[in-house]
């Protein structure tokens, strides 16, 4: 056995302790003994790092020594003791992986935390998520200036530096976890889009059909063409989390569980924010304006507790009946929606009725179901608060998922904190105003 395989050895001895060690840390509630077992990963470490740069000064030397050796060999001589020899020096590396743990991290609980917090039932879709993950910390933590963007495989954009590349189920995973937090995501129409800026037909009228004699020529009918442009705009954030807080969490196998909420779930609620209560940019929500259709409260009537059963049945009434299939309430998630709850119609009847369908109480108005968007507008004047038809008027454009984590580990250092910023682009726009209507106080 060379120098070089003895070394190789050692430093697979030291890093097989180290995961030994963290994973006994995590099972160890006494405090000191953690503070002696962090101490003794510290040691680790450390004598890894030395064995790597031994293991690296032992490559060098060894290559120097098999050039010299080939210059030596002169025409007429033994070419295969050339290749032999070359060959030894250059065989690839082969890294010795402890069966269940991926760069130090213990699969197996990740994929644990992950389904904590996610019902995923596809071992292989929650494995790709949290290999995606760690490697997004392990690269950042390592080199914060690069970027890590996690792309769908089939993807055809360019490869970047440090691209995650990830199957197309899993991108749809991410994706279904940030329409857990979001009811727009849910209810409107969402389209991928493979450039910043697209153009989608969107429906503009309803074809016509007429009963012909025999032999009679068949009139046109045309339904009319439009589109809506889809603009992909950025949604970016960070958030600050104490090192305490990750180095737990890494060693319970969650960092999954932890950055999946931190981010999806924000995605989702800020998505909502823009398609219900949007000022124009990305666009201007339904509860805002742009709908097709408004029933407004009598003059004077400014407050939302003003409202009257005549106003949720007027609305209703003028919603096109093509519509009302997939029609729904939505209703702001404060006190504004108990004053609908209140109402009763002519008969002395409350508005809102129990489902027979297993959907909880309270769940439907005038027979349509009712939703509670978590971003409500303000009380005031010529102010929308309930919005009902069919929100597959708003198109929502994803942006491949592209999906990009920066982690800065150096400007909170004196908090011992590490920041984490994600960036995700989405295009919003409302294609078809005529399928909703709201209703709006007095100006």
């Amino acid at each position: 056995m060379d120098k070089l395989e003895l070394l190789k050895n050692q430093l697979d001895l030291v890093t097989r302790s180290i995961a030994d060690k963290k994973n006994l840390l995590s099972k160890e509630d006494d405090a000191s003994k953690q503070s002696e077992i962090v101490a003794e990963i510290d040691t680790l470490n450390k004598a890894a790092g030395k064995l790597e740069a031994q293991i690296e000064a032992e490559k060098e030397k060894q290559a120097d020594e098999t050039e010299q050796t080939k210059g030596a060999f002169k025409d007429g001589q033994k070419k295969s003791t050339i290749s032999e020899t070359y060959a030894q020096t250059k065989a690839p590396v082969i890294e010795v992986v402890r069966p269940g743990m991926y760069k130090g991290y213990p699969l197996k609980a990740e994929m644990a935390g992950l389904r904590s917090v996610r019902n995923i039932k596809s071992d292989e879709v929650a494995d790709a998520i949290c290999r995606a993950m760690i490697n997004i910390y392990d690269i950042g933590s390592k080199d914060p200036k690069r970027e890590i963007s996690i792309k769908a495989a089939m993807q055809e954009d360019t490869a970047t530096e440090g691209a995650e590349f990830i199957a197309t189920e899993v991108r749809t995973e991410l994706l279904s976890y940030a329409k857990d937090f979001s009811i727009a995501l849910q209810d409107a129409i969402v389209v991928p889009m493979k450039s910043k800026v697209q153009t989608w037909p969107k429906e503009y009228g309803s074809i016509s059909l007429n009963f012909e004699p025999e032999e009679d020529q068949i009139q046109e009918t045309d339904a009319g063409s439009a589109s809506v442009t889809l603009t992909a705009k950025k949604l970016a954030g960070y958030s600050k989390v104490s090192n305490e807080l990750i180095d737990d969490t890494f060693l319970a196998g969650g960092i999954t569980s932890m950055l999946l909420p931190m981010f999806m779930e924000a995605a989702g609620q800020k998505i909502d924010s823009a398609v219900f209560c949007g000022t124009g940019d990305p666009m201007s929500g339904v509860f805002t304006g742009g709908v097709g259709y408004s029933e407004v409260f009598g003059t004077g009537s400014t407050n939302f507790s003003e409202l009257l059963e005549v106003n949720t049945r007027n609305l209703l009434g003028k919603i096109p009946a093509r519509y009302l299939t997939a029609a729904k309430w939505y209703i702001g998630q404060s006190n504004y929606y108990t004053y609908i709850m209140g109402l009763k119609d002519t008969n002395g009847k409350y508005l809102f009725q129990e489902s027979t369908r297993g959907e909880g109480v309270n769940t439907r108005l005038w027979g349509y179901p009712v939703r509670y968007p978590s971003t409500v507008p303000s009380n005031a004047a010529g102010a929308g608060f309930a919005v009902f038809g069919d929100l597959k008027a708003v198109m929502i454009g994803e942006r491949m998922m592209d999906m990009s984590f920066k982690i800065d580990p150096y400007t909170a250092m004196d908090y011992d904190q590490t920041k984490f910023y994600f960036i995700i682009r989405f295009g919003l726009a409302l294609a078809m105003g005529n399928k909703l209507g709201r209703i709006v106080t007095a100006s």
